[in-house]
């Protein structure tokens, strides 16, 4: 699958490439023929091999497509080669800067989201169900430059022990609905 960044907002659509810190890199799985039979701890199937990392998305699609080409022109020896060339291309040329919104949108990739269940008590007490919220609160912004704080944290919020599975779940929606509406101050003091 081929990804167009200028459409999707620099993510990558492309399972072949991965956002990375500060960038993306390709990480292609090839599959393998290895005899297993000697030793138990290899494992026949897949290989995963990861390019360097790269500043633009295109980059990593070029990288993946030249790992690609190698296996289906040499099988895995031409892999390794290629992916040795690339990796020594990367360390000769100097990489181009990530801007600040490639930066902020592969953050955005592998950001946390908020999540919520209902959870029993398994143990021998028996106290019965809970809402178990994790909602994640966004970072304070303090201007270009500074990162202090600037990411996202989820942040659990457990309701009380109820007898009844229904009583949980009106407690999970009540809470989910109270963050959606007020953020983490209105689900803290509806849980009060």
């Amino acid at each position: 699958t081929s990804s167009n960044p200028a459409t999707d907002g620099g993510h990558s659509k492309d399972d072949r490439v991965e956002a990375v810190r500060n960038g993306f890199r390709a990480v292609c799985r090839f599959s393998t023929d290895r005899d297993t039979s000697a030793d138990f701890r290899k494992s026949a199937g897949s290989m995963a091999i990861s390019g360097p990392n790269r500043s633009s998305v295109v980059q990593a699609q070029g990288d993946a497509d030249a790992l690609e080409r190698a296996f289906k022109d040499g099988g895995m020896a031409a892999v390794h080669k290629a992916r040795n060339d690339l990796f020594r291309g990367a360390f000769k040329e100097k990489p181009e800067p990530c801007t600040e919104v490639e930066i902020e949108k592969a953050e955005d990739a592998a950001a946390p989201v908020s999540r919520s269940e209902v959870e029993a008590d398994r143990g021998d007490r028996g106290r019965g169900y809970r809402a178990h919220c994790h909602f994640v609160v966004p970072g304070v912004d303090h201007g270009p430059g500074l990162h202090f704080n600037k990411n996202s944290t989820p942040i659990s919020l457990i309701g009380p022990w109820r007898t009844s599975r229904s009583d949980a779940e009106a407690d999970e929606s009540a809470l989910n609905e109270a963050f959606r509406a007020g953020g983490m101050e209105a689900a803290q003091n509806l849980k009060h």
